[in-house]
């Protein structure tokens, strides 16, 4: 975390190949605020909270995510149901349905 223009701002590193520490992508973005989130495992943390934009298919919106490494993950990020409430259904059975 540091500051630009006396307001909080994150960087971090979006890695898209998953399992693979190459090809990352410097990513620079105001903070708006931290968020308190416990994991699968009952461990909680405090993380930055960014603003930033998603798009899957030909549906694009705005979304609030929170920061963590993920290293040890088997996915670099987790859409949770506020991301995506009231634009997708979700199938508990199948997998990578979005081409």
């Amino acid at each position: 975390m540091f500051d630009r223009e006396g307001k909080p701002w994150v960087q971090f590193e979006i890695r898209p190949k998953q399992r693979s520490r190459t090809g990352a992508t410097v990513v620079e973005l105001p903070m708006i605020g931290t968020r308190k989130v416990t994991s699968s495992n009952g461990e909680s943390e405090i993380r930055p909270v960014v603003r930033t934009v998603c798009e899957m298919g030909k549906s694009r919106w705005q979304i609030e995510i929170t920061l963590t490494k993920r290293y040890s993950m088997s996915y670099r990020l987790l859409l949770g149901r506020s991301a995506i409430s009231g634009r997708f259904n979700v199938s508990s059975l199948k997998s990578y349905l979005q081409s």
